[in-house]
């Protein structure tokens, strides 16, 4: 029974208002009840309405939603907690715009290329020869071999990031900076890792650190 999930259906798309009292443990649950019926593969309009969310919890969510092969394509919301989150989450443009991250599945081969103004979550690998860019940040969850620009037409002190589950990309570049495969590692230390890894500009220069955990908690501490 759903007590706080209202769910409304219109020319392909889905909104998904939480309501503001629902215990948000019993809406997770609610979401990962196999009994739910939700249309697979459609648009989603995620309205929190006045429910105040962290970046984890809001993480958690879309993650659940993605189980269904339900993907936000806006997060809508009074709570200026919820929409800095949501924007943490690279919906930059807010529900108004309707511009969240573009999220794509596949392989990018050698030659292919994949360009957006908006974030771009891309779930597979990116080979030798394959290139993502994007005006804002770029999430990789898969082996990132090829090239990536995040931040492109962003200035120095871009605040865009390039993510990447297997982080051994040719040429990375954030905002107007670039490195190279044979520059070495542009971070301080050798990187022998099997962690995610996560480029940004710090201090002037493209910098490469490990990430472990929850990575919506690290992107509000950064």
């Amino acid at each position: 029974m759903l007590t706080g999930l209202r769910v409304t259906s219109k020319k392909g798309s889905v909104t998904l208002e939480l309501g503001d009292t629902e215990p948000l443990d019993e809406l997770f649950a609610q979401f990962s009840d196999k009994g739910l019926s939700l249309p697979a593969g459609c648009a989603v309009i995620l309205d929190a309405g006045a429910r105040p969310l962290a970046a984890s919890e809001l993480e958690r969510l879309i993650g659940l939603l993605a189980a269904r092969r339900l993907y936000p394509k806006a997060i809508r919301s009074t709570s200026t907690l919820t929409l800095e989150a949501a924007k943490r989450l690279g919906f930059y443009e807010r529900a108004e715009r309707d511009n969240p991250a573009k999220v794509v599945h596949g392989l990018l081969r050698s030659g292919d290329v994949l360009e957006e103004e908006r974030s771009i979550v891309f779930l597979g690998d990116v080979n030798p020869g394959g290139e993502i860019i994007s005006a804002q940040d770029v999430f990789v969850l898969g082996s990132l071999r090829g090239s990536v620009w995040a931040g492109k037409g962003q200035g120095n002190d871009s605040k865009a990031l390039v993510y990447a589950l297997a982080f051994s990309p040719m040429l990375v570049r954030v905002g107007p900076l670039l490195a190279r495969s044979e520059d070495g590692p542009p971070s301080s230390k050798p990187r022998k890792t099997k962690s995610p890894e996560i480029a940004l500009i710090r201090d002037g220069r493209i910098e490469v650190v490990e990430h472990s955990g929850d990575l919506a908690a690290w992107l509000e501490r950064s």
